[in-house]
């Protein structure tokens, strides 16, 4: 099934433990099975004293042996579920942050949020059934036909069959539910991303005063939640009663049977405590193992959505170190770029960019300039055109490698929910002074003084704590704090006054000195940082 492969494949540092965490499922399996068995085999004869003191260290002895198997599991077998979900969290985020901006664009996060979260927490259920049950089950099962075969090999057959029976029906039915659970997940997923959306921007929410139209929409998810819920849970409800009565079948014809050999005097009062006792065990771990495939079949339908998505990019593997590319020629020649549904495209003829050149993106709004900048770092990837990095094409370059040549001061970009030093730094070895320097530049020095612990405050959720205008500045502080040869603004002092604005625009001219910009403005001030410039008039970049 592909949700074992998918899991096998992923287990990577986990592998061993995995395995080892089998192992002892499966003595425990043995051991506990053992209990039944040694009963049975005491209790065919009288069970006189002395048979009473021989039988008791071996049910002790099961019994401890148990308790330190089910310990070894619950400490490292759990534990070790839990954190393969977490693991495959963490690949999934990378196989995402690797996808091209335009199929990004295609699926909302929240959507994205429920998928992953359905395949990660279902594989750690599956990890953990494997170690719990799976395993038990393969040694119980084994033991239970093999001491029932040797007392009435009928009855071995017998439960066999219906064993077989009760999984082909589950399976059956099973397959039934996937698309109502698949169903299910897609309105699941529809409320997830409805709530993302607006719990991202409940600050929104309560400027605007619609929280009426707002729960509206939450709750119009919720109901459309509910019935197929209830159906889903109409369908568990037959599947259960179906298999039940399968298990209730072989149960009675098993215990019919019996007590019609006892008393005729062809077996032993002792093969009934066996069956009774293993047939509970066995019923359980059976009835789990059915409901394991009911999850693995869903799970498989979650991991399928999203292999299709991250599989239609496949990632490039990285060569050579992260540091910025070296180059001496940057170019776009006969791009052509549509977003998918809209008749508006942007053409590039010819653009050019050298080291140490600063160029200004001029036109009205919607004409496509932020669109350009976003085709020029690999955001987004053009239907047609070349785009030449020292005369390579982009393809021929590892995507972090790319990554790791612009440095992108965005209107649309987010602050995170983490301190100012880290929404600055991200991760890299910046000293405090050097922070300083650039925000005093930036005119933010009398802000981060009133901050009530400095550079460690947290800026909030999307930056929600600072200003516009604020937020522009630190947007453009984490940008020159990026060090990248090449620095994209996109209308970096739209929020700013005059005056701001001004000093900005100052410390800028000091910052890109022998540095590579590229800046969409429309304010005059801005295009004096300037070298040369283009235009973008009816959807074309033209050079001035």
């Amino acid at each position: 099934m592909q949700t074992l492969w998918f899991i096998f494949r992923h287990l990577d540092q986990f592998r061993l433990p995995f395995f080892g965490n089998l192992l002892v499922a499966f003595l425990d399996g043995l051991v506990v099975f053992l209990i039944p068995v040694l009963l049975s085999e005491f209790t065919k004869g009288d069970l006189s004293v002395e048979s009473f003191w021989r039988l008791l260290p071996f049910l002790v002895g099961c019994f401890l042996a148990s308790l330190v198997l089910q310990w070894i599991i619950r400490r490292s077998g759990e534990a070790l579920a839990r954190q393969f979900g977490n693991h495959l969290r963490l690949k999934y985020f990378q196989q995402i942050e690797q996808l091209p901006g335009a199929l990004l664009l295609e699926h909302h996060s929240g959507n994205l949020l429920s998928l992953v979260t359905r395949a990660c927490d279902g594989a750690a259920q599956v990890v953990f059934a494997a170690v719990w049950l799976f395993a038990h089950s393969l040694a119980t099962l084994s033991l239970f036909f093999f001491f029932t075969a040797r007392e009435s090999l009928f009855i071995a057959l017998l439960n066999g069959c219906i064993l077989i029976l009760f999984l082909l029906v589950s399976v059956f039915f099973s397959r039934r539910m996937v698309p109502i659970a698949a169903r299910l997940n897609l309105l699941h997923a529809v409320l997830i991303e409805r709530f993302v959306d607006l719990m991202t921007n409940i600050f929104t929410v309560k400027k605007l005063g619609i929280s009426r139209f707002t729960t509206s929409q939450v709750s119009e998810a919720v109901e459309q939640n509910y019935r197929q819920i209830d159906r889903l849970q109409r369908f568990h409800a037959d599947r259960w009663f179906v298999l039940h009565a399968i298990f209730g079948i072989a149960f009675l014809t098993t215990i019919g049977f019996l007590l019609s050999q006892i008393s005729q005097g062809e077996n032993s009062p002792a093969v009934l405590i066996l069956f009774i006792s293993a047939f509970a065990v066995v019923r359980s771990q059976v009835e789990r193992l059915s409901e394991l495939i009911k999850d693995l079949l869903e799970v498989n339908a979650y991991i399928e959505t999203l292999e299709t998505i991250t599989g239609r990019e496949q990632r490039q593997e990285e060569r050579g170190s992260e540091c910025p590319l070296q180059w001496n020629a940057l170019e776009l020649q006969e791009v052509t770029f549509s977003y998918r549904g809209r008749g508006a495209t942007l053409n590039v003829p010819h653009f050019s960019l050298s080291p140490g050149e600063v160029i200004s993106i001029r036109g009205e709004s919607g004409e496509g300039k932020s669109t350009f900048l976003n085709i020029l770092c690999n955001f987004l990837e053009p239907q047609r055109g070349e785009r030449l990095l020292d005369r390579r094409p982009y393809a021929e370059f590892p995507r972090n490698r790319l990554e790791s040549l612009f440095g992108m001061v965005s209107q649309e970009m987010e602050l995170f929910h983490l301190s100012v030093r880290e929404n600055l730094s991200l991760g890299r070895p910046h000293k405090d002074e050097q922070i300083r320097t650039i925000l005093r530049g930036l005119l933010l020095e009398e802000w981060l003084e009133q901050l009530p612990e400095g550079l460690d405050t947290l800026v909030g959720e999307k930056g929600v704590k600072l200003s516009a205008g604020q937020k522009q500045r630190v947007n453009i502080a984490r940008g020159l704090l990026l060090e990248r040869p090449i620095l994209l603004f996109d209308e970096p002092t739209s929020h700013l006054d005059k005056e701001t604005e001004q000093g900005v625009v100052d410390f800028l001219r000091g910052q890109l000195k022998g540095r590579s910009a590229v800046i969409v403005t429309h304010r005059s001030a801005v295009e004096t940082l300037c070298d040369r410039g283009y235009v973008v008039r009816e959807g074309t970049l033209i050079e001035e």
